[in-house]
């Protein structure tokens, strides 16, 4: 499970893999020089909605906008700082890493970071339902888990390439892995069950390119690779305690507490 996250006031920050997710929760900003900044290369949400927000670009152009709860923004390559808001606000920011962005133009034709359009878009009920998923981690409400992590990452990106800016999924995702390629990822899932697992470890396992892994996996196993890992921990932790292991040291040995997000895995994939 994630273990490089940071509280900072109100805000969270986890690092996925291939970007920087952050919620935030924060008071109104009316008066400078208090001012909040988005980064280039974001994708987010504004939970909340402002009727008369300014933004400051770094050429020192100034924007006034309406901004509707739950929409989506991109800053591609340009960042901003949002200098007056009227009203508290809450949302949810993935700051884009070069590679991540290079994989999604591999898969969709799109580099997000070079995409052109309007930097609030209307709400999105896929990037919102990612961005809700990411804040309950960051809340502590219900914990997100390593590879589950990636795979709201990549889908979340993928679909605002496709949905917004004209993408398209490739192709090459329509085959399945092949048996000694799958044999290799399973053999390093064995190996690492008990650390970070990430989507792009298991690519590289399989000499493939993290964009085309995802789907060449599920249809070789008929489940996600974060569904995949956990039932390997389960089983992994099922044979522990069954040879008198405790609970907290079979959760920990294939990376997991001893709380709800461990008893939740074993009714799931392991019974009572």
């Amino acid at each position: 499970m994630f273990q490089d996250m940071e509280r900072v006031d109100t805000s969270v920050a986890v690092d996925l893999d291939g970007a920087r997710a952050v919620w935030f929760r924060m008071p109104a900003t009316t008066q400078d020089p208090h001012r909040s900044t988005t980064q280039a290369n974001t994708i987010g949400v504004s939970f909340t909605g402002h009727r008369d927000a300014v933004v400051e670009r770094p050429s020192g152009r100034r924007d006034r906008m309406e901004v509707r709860p739950n929409s989506l923004f991109v800053t591609c390559e340009e960042p901003f700082d949002w200098i007056h808001v009227a009203e508290p606000y809450e949302g949810v920011e993935f700051v884009i890493s070069d590679r991540l962005n290079a994989e999604i133009a591999d898969t969709t034709g799109v580099a997000l970071d070079k995409a052109v359009g309007s930097f609030v878009l209307d709400p999105d009920p896929v990037f919102w339902a990612a961005s809700i998923r990411l804040r309950q981690h960051a809340t502590g409400a219900r914990a997100l888990g390593d590879l589950e992590g990636d795979e709201l990452l990549r889908a979340a990106m993928t679909h605002v390439a496709c949905e917004h800016y004209g993408g398209r999924p490739s192709r090459q995702n329509a085959r399945p892995l092949d048996g000694r390629r799958l044999n290799r990822v399973v053999e390093h899932v064995d190996a690492h069950m008990g650390g970070r697992l990430s989507v792009s470890d298991l690519a590289a396992s399989a000499s493939m390119s993290t964009s085309h892994f995802h789907e060449a996996f599920r249809r070789a196993t008929g489940l996600t690779p974060h569904a995949f890992v956990t039932a390997r921990r389960v089983e992994h932790a099922r044979a522990l305690l069954a040879a008198g292991w405790t609970r907290e040291e079979a959760a920990s040995e294939v990376g997991y507490t001893a709380g709800h997000a461990f008893r939740r895995a074993l009714q799931r994939f392991g019974g009572p």
